[in-house]
């Protein structure tokens, strides 16, 4: 993530917008980036015994040495320099097993990270979709209020022609504060809603936006056989599992490669210049070499056995945590996949109510103008159209966050 970007005050975010913003602007996948990009380095690391290694050396000793046949000292200057190479020929796969072992380390770190996309992105969505909730929830309790104003008038009216009584006044007007105080709810779980989306956006500066309302519902078409093969071949996770088992097989030859020996070449020269002044004199000496050298371990204590043991219960280790993985894999997606059916199915319930809690409202006012219902009647009706409508909003949410957990559970970012 990079090029932190904030939001205007007054923006109508789409769910898109806000997805943009959180992969620039989420740190924790600022810090999983990091993390990754860190491990990629051990890469070249590894590689770094294919390479010479070359190293220089100098410097100046004063020296004094007795002259047994005058018995005097002789003192004079020496300055040295001198350089060395060194180059790895051939270790039966000691350094390749390394580099390996880097590159999958790096593998299971990109996998983590790009999970860790995966978690944000449906971190936004399930802000988003429960703001979207929150907005509408609000468009009820406005109407709420609405209606209970328009009974209250309602009932005040029939009171002062004395076709209704006081206490159809009161329980109007009961009805109206209590209209009025979800109302208040209503607007606070928006702005607890907007907070939630902000965090998850990464930007926590104090700003009054809204998001597009978008709760359409398209039925999603891929098969529960789909899409565990789909989760199979991109679950993120499942991914740095199978990494971290490929870095554990690699772990173990590379522990094995201690039982074989190392073959390396190397040159070296050297240069001495010496001065003295008394008698004055000076004299320059240098050499050089080259030749192989064949490194064996013929014992070691037992470590290289013991590492090698150590590896390869590692690999077991890491082997049964990727099939514990996979399994997890499969059983998310199928629960997902169900939660996601059962979603679906409650919408066409959840309309077929509000339409049928609005017939009976529309019967119950009649009924009341006409003066052939109770306030009660009244009431009930009204919280029952009001208890409908939110329960299809309720509905259309479960469906958008069950479509985002089982893009969550298969890896679709």
């Amino acid at each position: 993530p990079t090029n932190n970007q904030s939001i205007e005050n007054g923006e109508k975010l789409t769910l898109t917008k806000c997805i943009e913003l959180a992969l620039k602007n989420q740190p924790t996948l600022t810090a999983s980036q990091a993390a990754m990009y860190a491990v990629q380095t051990t890469i070249e690391q590894a590689k770094s015994s294919y390479y010479p290694q070359i190293s220089a050396n100098g410097g100046y000793n004063r020296i004094a040495s007795p002259v047994v046949s005058t018995g005097f000292l002789m003192v004079y200057n020496q300055f040295f320099a001198g350089a060395s190479l060194n180059q790895l020929i051939y270790d039966f796969g000691h350094t390749s097993s390394y580099v390996d072992v880097a590159k999958s380390n790096y593998e299971a770190s990109s996998a983590s990270f790009n999970n860790n996309v995966t978690q944000a992105v449906f971190n936004v969505k399930q802000a988003y979709f429960n703001m979207a909730q929150a907005m509408r929830n609000l468009d009820v309790a406005e109407e709420a209020v609405k209606q209970f104003k328009q009974h209250l008038d309602q009932a005040e009216a029939f009171y002062k022609v004395g076709l209704k009584a006081k206490i159809d006044v009161t329980t109007a007007k009961v009805n109206f504060t209590n209209a009025r105080l979800q109302l208040i709810t209503a607007k606070d779980a928006i702005k607890i809603a907007r907070v939630n989306l902000r965090k998850t956006i990464g930007i926590m500066e104090i700003k009054d936006f809204t998001i597009v309302d978008d709760l359409s519902i398209n039925k999603y078409n891929l098969s529960l056989e789909d899409a565990i093969k789909e989760a199979i071949e991109i679950r993120p996770d499942l991914k740095a599992a199978k990494a971290n088992t490929s870095a554990a097989q690699n772990s173990v030859k590379y522990n094995e490669s201690n039982y074989y020996p190392t073959i390396t070449g190397s040159a070296n020269v050297n240069g001495y210049d010496y001065s003295m002044s008394s008698p004055s004199r000076t004299w320059t000496t240098w050499g050089a070499s080259i030749g192989a050298q064949i490194n064996f371990n013929i014992f070691n204590g037992f470590i290289t056995k013991k590492q090698v043991e150590q590896a390869q219960l590692t690999l077991n280790s890491v082997r049964a945590t990727e099939e514990s993985i996979r399994q997890s894999v499969i059983t998310d997606v199928e629960q997902a996949y169900l939660n996601l059916m059962d979603a679906f199915e409650t919408i066409p319930e959840a309309e077929l109510a509000v339409q049928e809690a609005k017939d009976n409202l529309d019967i119950v006012n009649g009924r009341y103008s006409t003066g052939l219902s109770s306030p009660i009647e009244v009431t009930d009706a009204e919280i029952s159209y009001e208890n409908a409508k939110l329960t299809h909003i309720k509905a259309l949410t479960a469906y958008k966050l069950a479509e985002a957990t089982i893009e969550k559970a298969i890896g679709i970012k």
